[in-house]
């Protein structure tokens, strides 16, 4: 039952990224309350801090107060009533990631993508160094981070990328990604698929500025899973999909005008 509660909590978190809107808080304060109904008379919940991301339910995102649900969840006695924690927030304290300015989105994205490298970083060092009680202690911070804020922004970053054609955020990608090869995320292909579909060629062409050619042939399978997975293709699996055919074609030359290259 446990196993089955993650699961069931683990999907629904999935979900919001289609149903809400990515967001951080709008105070001098450092946090803000969350309540249980739609106004300061409502019971407060718990708060939510400055560097806690959440989502507002688009059904309420014009109204005064917005419901938010965050990635904490509350325990419970049993494992299967475990549930997220969700309350509302005055409108006035919430800011919504897309409607930053670009500059403020990139700021944020290139934080995160810092912190995940370095996270990465700090395991392979602990790994060479044979040091296990390290190698516990930032695998937990590495995973709490990949849950709470890299899982998140990699799901915001390709509408930034396909509004801005920032190429510089694609190459610290490649980088973060690269150090972070030993992760078992997928959530990084489905990112950079849906940034390959916006912008093939940008894309592709960042690839030229990787230097080892196990790194390039790695970004170019990070691509393809994407690629699949935003199509829904099962691997191996021929599709009659002609974006999908194009976009795969030219994935390919590519593949092998760089790789045969260097």
């Amino acid at each position: 039952m446990k196993q089955l509660a993650i699961l069931l909590f683990l999907f629904c978190a999935v979900s919001l990224f289609a149903q809400g809107k990515l967001a951080i808080i709008n105070d001098s304060d450092g946090y803000v309350n969350i309540r249980k109904g739609k106004g300061t008379n409502y019971e407060v919940i718990t708060t939510i801090n400055k560097d806690e991301f959440f989502y507002c339910d688009t059904t309420t995102i014009k109204d005064e107060w917005i419901k938010i649900l965050t990635m904490r969840w509350q325990m419970a006695p049993k494992w299967e009533d475990i549930k997220r924690i969700e309350g509302y927030v005055h409108r006035s304290r919430i800011q919504i990631i897309e409607n930053l300015s670009y500059k403020k989105q990139k700021e944020l994205i290139v934080e995160i993508l810092n912190k995940q490298k370095q996270l990465a970083e700090n395991i392979h060092t602990a790994w060479e160094a044979k040091d296990s009680l390290a190698l516990v202690k930032i695998g937990e911070e590495r995973s709490f981070h990949n849950d709470y804020k890299y899982d998140l922004i990699l799901e915001f970053l390709p509408t930034y990328f396909c509004s801005t054609q920032d190429t510089a955020i694609i190459q610290l990608f490649y980088e973060t990604m690269w150090e972070d090869s030993g992760s078992a995320n997928e959530m990084p292909s489905f990112t950079i698929g849906k940034c390959y579909v916006c912008y093939p060629d940008l894309v592709i062409s960042q690839i030229n500025y990787l230097e080892d050619k196990e790194e390039k042939e790695f970004i170019f399978n990070k691509i393809e899973l994407g690629l699949l997975n935003y199509f829904g293709i099962e691997e191996d699996e021929k599709s009659d999909n002609e974006e999908y055919n194009n976009l795969k074609t030219k994935l390919n030359n590519e593949r092998k005008k760089l790789t045969t290259n260097h």
